[in-house]
């Protein structure tokens, strides 16, 4: 095996990374896209199939054939990784002074955090319109019943 740097295996290397990436964002829109009681790891791991097998049954070695096979691949390891994140995410212990091994698992896993608490995802359209009002002393604070009544 040599490596050498050339601009033809360079453009495909873009295209095939650019291409996966794509394929995987788009993978996790269309797991959002399903009703909220599909979006469990038996789905994510069905697409994580199909996606597969549908890289795997692309022929040829043009451009597009290429970006095609690497965005289903994307896909397809996007799933799987959600699937294996969610399924041993809650069986890795986490402790507050971690080994060197345990940084490396947690982090692996999504959870570089060392506490055992974590807080839930907030998506900036659950704040009401009105969290902030104006004070009279010209400065913004804010509303509590507001705040208090969202956590």
């Amino acid at each position: 095996m040599k490596f050498k740097l050339e601009s033809k295996n360079t453009t495909k290397t873009a295209i095939f990374l650019g291409a996966a990436l794509i394929g995987a964002m788009a993978s996790d829109g269309v797991i959002g896209l399903l009703p909220t009681s599909t979006q469990g790891s038996l789905y994510k791991g069905g697409i994580a199939v199909a996606t597969g097998a549908g890289a795997a049954a692309v022929q040829g070695s043009d451009t597009a054939a290429t970006a095609t096979k690497a965005g289903l691949l994307g896909a397809s390891l996007k799933q799987v990784y959600n699937v294996v994140k969610t399924e041993l995410a809650p069986k890795v212990v986490t402790t507050t002074n971690p080994t060197t091994v345990q940084k490396f698992v947690n982090n692996s896993f999504g959870m570089a955090s060392a506490y055992k608490r974590r807080m839930p995802r907030m998506r900036s359209a659950a704040l009401p319109a009105n969290i902030w009002k104006r004070s009279t002393q010209k400065e913004f604070k804010p509303v509590q019943s507001t705040v208090s009544s969202i956590i």
